[in-house]
């Protein structure tokens, strides 16, 4: 990075940045010391655009709960990006302090870090014309990548060679069977089903290393007498992505889990608006989005992302042929 302290990701979106950190902390790279600084400037600026954006007196007319989320979505990313670009000094500062902390240089040179995880273009649904959003905002959140990867991330998960196209395979003529069933498009809960395992990569395992087979991150209530995993998991909680345990379903195979999938929508009055969205993609994320499946904010935007991504649009060209 060359002395720079700024954050190392392309957008606000990008989750490998924790596990990437974790890594670089492990072996006392005065990298991590840098991206740490940079995360801690990047939140601060966040919060110093976002005060501004609400003493503002908004949009007017045509202000609507669309254009909100654009809007955020561009404060975030003008954070990250000003960080980058050598931020307002405080990064340095913070840098200097947790060096003498951990006695790391941060200015000590490294090599540059290769990306762990590949990258997933984000595309942006497009905006409804009667809303009239700021189309220069449309396509600048467009270009940004994006890196997904699933809403609760868990520590202990099964590590899998697999390629993004094997993993689809592996479960799409199941994940064909569960959709018509529900009336929901496969499309739509394929993506789901690589969101939160973040393509077939992250799939919590129990405490002998089985895979659980928990493809879409379902909880195990006190009602649930199957098979039970705990393990640590990031949520969301006012906001605030926290670091918590949890305890989940366990499945003898991914049939199973997609069974009890759509078991869990169907007998559920919470996710009724789910069922039934047929084809309607942008529908169904909506849908799912405003049941509360996730405590993710920005799980509605991540599934756009991946269905939108060119890594999807290729798998499902394969998967027709």
């Amino acid at each position: 990075m060359d002395g720079q302290y700024s954050v190392n990701t392309d957008s606000y979106t990008n989750l490998e940045g924790l596990a990437k950190l974790k890594y670089l902390a492990r072996q006392k790279s005065p990298q991590a010391v840098k991206e740490v600084a940079g995360q801690f400037e990047a939140l601060f600026t966040q919060m110093m655009v976002k005060s501004m954006r609400d003493a503002s007196m908004g949009g007017g007319l045509f202000e609507s709960e669309q254009s909100k989320m654009y809007m955020d979505m561009f404060d975030k990313q003008i954070a990250i990006q000003m960080s980058a670009a050598g931020g307002i000094g405080l990064a340095k500062m913070i840098a200097t302090q947790l060096g003498r902390v951990t006695n790391i240089d941060p200015d000590q040179e490294t090599n540059k870090e290769t990306n762990l995880l590949p990258k997933i273009p984000i595309s942006i649904p497009p905006v409804n014309t009667d809303k009239k959003v700021d189309l220069q905002l449309q396509k600048y959140i467009n270009s940004i990548p994006v890196t997904t990867k699933q809403s609760g991330a868990n520590t202990a998960a099964v590590q899998t060679d697999q390629s993004p196209l094997d993993f689809a395979k592996s479960i799409w003529n199941q994940v064909k069977g569960v959709a018509k069933e529900l009336n929901i498009s496969p499309k739509a809960i394929l993506a789901q089903v690589i969101l939160e395992t973040g393509w077939g990569k992250h799939i919590p395992k129990d405490k002998n290393g089985n895979s659980a087979h928990n493809l879409f991150g379902i909880k195990a209530t006190p009602s649930w007498n199957g098979n039970k995993i705990t393990v640590d998991t990031n949520e969301f909680h006012s906001n605030r992505l926290i670091e918590i345990q949890q305890t989940f379903r366990g499945y003898d195979s991914s049939e199973k889990s997609l069974k009890d999938y759509a078991n869990f929508l169907q007998q559920n009055p919470r996710y009724q608006k789910v069922l039934g969205t047929g084809n309607n993609i942008n529908k169904f994320i909506q849908e799912i989005k405003d049941s509360g499946y996730a405590t993710d904010p920005d799980y509605g935007s991540k599934l756009h992302g991946i269905i939108n991504g060119n890594t999807f649009k290729d798998i499902m060209k394969k998967l027709a042929s």
